[in-house]
């Protein structure tokens, strides 16, 4: 989000920085996805993929009819706003009923704890990096507003993030390389 209009302009031309609202709820629409790891975790060795299922068929009728008929009159947009909603009910589905009623995780508590305050912080991070000109090309433009948003939301992690939170990510991060 904080680099859209660089990334729109350098992509498809200024010509087409009106759709840049759609790239940033498509960025919204993605954050849907931060339970997608835990939840192929979760279905490996599970029996309660049935509900899953239908929810999932379910989110995507919605999705589909929702292309159907926004599409013609907001083109991008209606694709945008059909990924939004099958998103967001994917997201309740597993908020509301999957993991407090089969996996007996209190789920109010993980949303409060581990994803909102890192989504908020985000955003905070985001938005003056998104407004901050700097009269620059878009190349030059995109690398330091991308490069100060990443230093803001890492400063920001660090201080957000426990001891234990910091070490455990940075075993994570070196076990890899």
């Amino acid at each position: 989000m904080s680099i859209a209009p660089e990334l729109m302009t350098i992509y498809v031309g200024k010509g087409y920085l009106d759709i840049i609202i759609w790239l940033d709820l498509w960025i919204i629409a993605i954050l849907g996805k931060h339970n997608q790891a835990l939840s192929s975790l979760m279905f490996a060795h599970s029996d309660h993929l049935r509900p899953v299922t239908y929810m999932t068929i379910f989110s995507s009728l919605i999705c589909v009819v929702l292309y159907w008929f926004l599409t013609p009159y907001l083109m991008l947009g209606g694709i945008v706003i059909g990924y939004l909603a099958y998103s967001f009910l994917q997201l309740l589905f597993y908020y509301i009923y999957y993991y407090p009623k089969i996996l007996g995780v209190k789920s109010l508590i993980v949303l409060k704890q581990s994803v909102l305050p890192y989504i908020i912080t985000g955003f905070v991070c985001a938005i003056p990096c998104r407004y901050w000109s700097f009269g620059w090309d878009e190349w030059p433009a995109l690398l330091v507003k991308g490069s100060l948003f990443a230093i803001a939301y890492l400063s920001a992690m660090l201080i957000l993030l426990s001891k234990d939170e910091i070490k455990l990510a940075y075993r994570s991060i070196t076990l890899k390389f």
